[in-house]
Order: structure tokens, then C-alpha cells, then sequence
């Protein structure tokens, strides 16, 4: 490890509700965790999506980026500049920034003078895609002022390198992160099920902020007949609307759970949990279903976690599920096919011995994913960018 380094970050950031706010979060604090000399030096600046918010945000949040507006992008230029920083890593994601798909960043970036590392937390790989040339234009943009890249799927990775040869940085893989958690006998499971009050039921949990594009409309209408056969089945949707989702969305659910009659089988949970609260919700579940709609998603926390907690997963296969489900960790169910769910479902509930082997494939595989081993992982790269 180098004898001093000073990072300073641009991302959203708690006690914004954001899976990158979180990710970036975590990482600072496994960082931390291997710097018990504190060499190194973490700063945050957050990124606020309306500038009538005022968060209670935490001492290393040192400056605020306010995301619709342009100003503030040339302010949050001139302090980068001015802060000492060794170099700047960037959380991108395209509705992260202001601007179509994102674009204001690209003005900030064009000014900064100190090194510049990237996450990527998506990566617009569909040749489908509507704004797929867009989008590239933006991602070339970054990569022209990033030293270097990063993305969890190894899938993107492939992508960048062939899509931008010419980039001169290196673009690397590193997982999206985890803790470290316990395997939950099935002793522990009923005395979760038991503190949540869902003895006798089979729990199938969603969890994440919720969108159109995570599926939950045509998963509904697949529960409507297997809550039939297997009335003991309890899918759990928990989750926060997204930012970006109207209170109507939500309202839709609801009236879809009503005209289904599934009000004793669905339990709509509109709540944003911490940590060791979700934990304690995947670690009872007996499914963990991730139903979404995009298929070009490069990166899950929500899904890794899961398979922290070694829960059975069932999900559509989008990019990042593919990467980590496969080899028997999982089941894979098509895009929006609500007979095959059924299947799928009945087919778990019949085979338990089948699937707590693929509880177990999914508890070892997840163990690359811990936030130690990823925190380090970065720290390396980190030192070879700035070497190079």
C-alpha cells in the first residue's frame, strides 16, 4: 500500500436511498478497514437529485454536487481542483447526473486536472437499445478522461475493450461487494420466519428500490394461479419507490393485488431497510426472486447479497445474473414468461434437497464477493493507475 493517499469521490451518498449511495458507502468502510495506520484519506462529494434536499449527511461528505444544475457542476470542478486529492473516482450511472442520459458530467470532467478512476454501474450493451449510440458517446466521453475503468461484470469488461480498443487506460473487473454473513441453518430460518410472523408460510421475496423495470406487474399475474396449488406460498415485495417512479405506479400495484384477490398471498412493503434488517428478510426467505425486466443490467447489489445469505435465487437472465447464477447457483427464469415462473416455483417447492444444494453453490461462490477482498482488489488498482 502506498505510504499516503487521498481519495475523493463523486457519487450519491447516504442518507440518500441509492444502491450506489450504499455501494459507495461500503467501500469507503472496508477501505478503512485496511488502513488501521490511516494512511489514507476518503472524501465524498454527494450527489443531491433536487436542490431543495438538505440530508443530514455524514463528516466525510466535504461538498455537494446539486445534480439538475449547471453552476453547480463548475463549482464542484474549481473544489476537485483545489482539494489535494490524488485522484477522483467517479460513480457513474447514465440518471445519476444531470442533463439527457447524464451529459452535465461530461463538461465537469473535461476541467478536472487530478486523475480520474471509473466505476461503471451500467453499461449500455443491447445493440436493441434505443439510446445505445447516445450512450456510447457519453461513455467514450469518460473513458477519454479516465485513467482507468472498473465494472462488475466481467461481460463489460469484454464490451469496453472491444467497443473503445483505442482507450488507453485499463478497464479491470471487480465484483460488486458484500459482507461477510453467516449461512442460516434452517433452524435460524423458522426463528426468522417466527419473529416476522410468517410461520407456516413459503416466503418469495423481491426486494430493491421498485420501477417498471423490475417486473413485479407479470410476476403477480404468475402468483395468481400458483397460490392456488400451494396456498401456503407468501411473496413479499419489499422496497422503496424509486425516485423516478410516480406515487400512481404504486397505486397500480395495489389494484393489481386487489383485482388478483392475492391480498392474504402478497405483503407490499413500500420501506427502504438497512442492512441487517434485509439480511434477517433474505436470510428467511425460500426464494429470493429478481424478475427484472432489463436485460442488459450489469450490476446487483440486492442479487449478491442474496447469495451472501445463501438464499435459493430466481431471476430473468439479465447480464449480471447470468455471471453469477450460473453453474447451478440458481434458477433462470425467461423474460416476462409467467408459465415457466410457475414451473420454476412448483418445481422448488417439490425439491428441497436440490435446492439447498444450490443454497450451498451460492454461499461459496459469494465468498469472492466480500467486501475485503473487493476493497483490496480496488486499493490495487488504484496503486497501479497512479503508478502508471
Amino acid at each position: 500500500m502506498m505510504k499516503s493517499l487521498k481519495i475523493l469521490y463523486l457519487s450519491s451518498y447516504p442518507p440518500r436511498k441509492c444502491g450506489i449511495a450504499i455501494f459507495t458507502q461500503n467501500l469507503i468502510e472496508n477501505i478503512s478497514k485496511l488502513d488501521p495506520y490511516r494512511r489514507i484519506s476518503q472524501k465524498v462529494i454527494a450527489i443531491n437529485e433536487k436542490k431543495d434536499i438538505k440530508r443530514g449527511y455524514p463528516p466525510e461528505v466535504c461538498y455537494i454536487l446539486n445534480q439538475e444544475e449547471i453552476p453547480s457542476y463548475e463549482k464542484v470542478a474549481l473544489y476537485i481542483n483545489k482539494s489535494g486529492a490524488d485522484f477522483l473516482f467517479l460513480q457513474h450511472e447514465f440518471g445519476l447526473f444531470g442533463g439527457f442520459d447524464g451529459v452535465f458530467l461530461i463538461d465537469l470532467l473535461k476541467k478536472i486536472k487530478i486523475p480520474i478512476l471509473t466505476f461503471f454501474h451500467t453499461v449500455p450493451l443491447l445493440k436493441s437499445s434505443k439510446r445505445r449510440e447516445w450512450r456510447l458517446k457519453v461513455l467514450k466521453e469518460i473513458l477519454f478522461k479516465s485513467k482507468g475503468a472498473i465494472t462488475p461484470s466481467k461481460r463489460g469488461v469484454r464490451f469496453l475493450k472491444k467497443e473503445f480498443s483505442s482507450f488507453p487506460g485499463k478497464i479491470f473487473h471487480v465484483w460488486h461487494g458484500i459482507p461477510s454473513i453467516s449461512f442460516p441453518s434452517k433452524k435460524e430460518r423458522d426463528l426468522l420466519k417466527k419473529k416476522y410472523h410468517f410461520q407456516g408460510r413459503f416466503v418469495i421475496l423481491t426486494y430493491g428500490l421498485i420501477s417498471k423495470n423490475k417486473g413485479i406487474f407479470w410476476t403477480l399475474d404468475a402468483f395468481s394461479n400458483l397460490t392456488k396449488k400451494y396456498p401456503q406460498i407468501l411473496y413479499l415485495i419489499l422496497g422503496k419507490p424509486h425516485p423516478c417512479v410516480l406515487k400512481e405506479f404504486l397505486k397500480e400495484i395495489q389494484k393489481k393485488i386487489k383485482r388478483l384477490s392475492l391480498e392474504k398471498s402478497v405483503k407490499f412493503v413500500p420501506s427502504f431497510f438497512e442492512e441487517e434488517k434485509l439480511i434477517e428478510y433474505l436470510k428467511l426467505s425460500d426464494v429470493f426472486l429478481v424478475p427484472y425486466l432489463s436485460r442488459e443490467q450489469v450490476s446487483s447489489g440486492t442479487l449478491s447479497l442474496a447469495l451472501g445469505c445463501g438464499c435459493c435465487c430466481v431471476a430473468t437472465p439479465f447480464v449480471y445474473a447470468k455471471e453469477v447464477l450460473q453453474r447451478e447457483r440458481g434458477f433462470f427464469v425467461p423474460f416476462e414468461n409467467k408459465s415457466a415462473l410457475e414451473r420454476i416455483i412448483s418445481h422448488i417447492i417439490e425439491n428441497p434437497k436440490e435446492v439447498e444444494k444450490k443454497r450451498e453453490k451460492a454461499y461459496d461462490f459469494a465468498k469472492k464477493l466480500h467486501w475485503e477482498k473487493v476493497a483490496k482488489k480496488i486499493l490495487k488498482i488504484v496503486e497501479k493507475i497512479l503508478r502508471e
